[in-house]
């Protein structure tokens, strides 16, 4: 089974990438998109009829892929966030960053896993309809579901995660009764990363900073990414590539992807959207980077068997950039 994964697509990016090409590069059998699906929302400044134009343009640019398989998505900034929410202390987490549509198009066009989300019968009209749609239960910007051996968890990283939040104690409950017998692997993502590197509003700072949205994260969710010996764990939000040593609240616990003492997080942010907003990188870079690169391409993830995993970052020239397997109970088998 292969899998390609990506983020921060975007519409009509000019470079293009390996996962949104007129045609897959190779034979996947389910595609991830990590949230920011289109950017129709900072594109249409709050006009609700262009941005559904826009969404449905690149609807139309990625058909040939999401009607060959699974397409499978997580909510991104720009696909969900009203103006003004404040998550877990953090003023302003969310800062209008969808351009008003606070879920509406992504929903409309996404039903993923338990959702059962209809929209006001006569049309969604932002002022009114905004936060309700944001705050949806019905929309299950967090769910799981099953494919083959692996059970994949979803987060949303737009949404509130604080202790005794709704979606803290499902992600509590939904890690704790994995049959990892039936699903020997166990796959999360959301959108923003618990560890990056980049420079940018310092997103990406340790707990104290200004902005220290990945110190938050780790803190919340990265306890219950351990305890539940999660495998990878993929983000987006930051438009480059990193892979992360294993690592648990920013200390290195191993260097080998045999066996690790803790996840391995990716972040994809390679999709196509514009990188030039990021002014570079973290000097020198933390301890627990392993590679990183401000490119574009997408993530391929190869399920050998039920105890080996192989993921590449195959870069828009079609070149593979960084690789490993990830090798469970031994000594790998290939």
């Amino acid at each position: 089974m292969t899998a390609a994964a990506c983020r921060d697509v975007a519409l009509g990016r000019p470079k293009g990438t390996g996962i949104g090409a007129p045609r897959p590069p190779f034979n996947a059998t389910l595609a991830l998109h990590v949230g920011d699906i289109s950017y129709s929302g900072p594109n249409s400044e709050g006009n609700t009829t262009l941005g559904a134009m826009l969404w449905d343009v690149f609807l139309a640019e990625q058909e040939c892929l999401s009607s060959a398989m699974p397409y499978m998505v997580a909510a991104g900034n720009h696909d969900v966030c009203p103006a003004a929410i404040d998550i877990d202390g953090y003023t302003g987490w969310c800062g209008g960053d969808s351009g008003w549509e606070c879920g509406s198009e992504y929903l409309a066009r996404y039903k993923m896993p338990g959702a059962n989300y209809s929209a006001p019968t006569d049309g969604y009209k932002k002022t009114r309809d905004c936060l309700a749609t944001y705050h949806s239960v019905a929309a299950r910007y967090w769910h799981s579901y099953t494919y083959g051996p692996i059970r994949f968890v979803v987060v949303s990283t737009e949404h509130d995660f604080s202790p005794g939040s709704p979606q803290l104690l499902w992600l509590t409950s939904e890690l704790a009764t994995i049959d990892r017998k039936a699903t020997p692997w166990v796959i999360v993502y959301g959108h923003r990363p618990t560890y990056c590197s980049g420079i940018y509003m310092n997103q990406c700072g340790e707990e104290g900073a200004s902005h220290y949205m990945a110190a938050t994260l780790r803190r919340r969710m990265e306890p219950l990414f351990v305890k539940a010996k999660v495998d990878l764990v993929l983000w987006g939000h930051e438009h480059a590539y990193e892979r992360i040593h294993p690592a648990i609240n920013g200390t290195v616990v191993g260097r080998s992807t045999t066996n690790p003492a803790a996840p391995i997080n990716l972040v994809l942010g390679m999709g196509g959207a514009d990188s030039s907003y990021m002014s570079g990188w973290r000097e020198p870079p933390p301890e627990w980077i392993a590679h990183r690169e401000m490119s574009f391409g997408h993530g391929r993830i190869t399920l050998l068997n039920s105890a080996e995993l192989h993921f590449e970052y195959v870069a828009v020239d079609g070149v593979v950039h960084d690789e490993f397997f990830l090798t469970k109970g031994g000594r790998r088998l290939r």
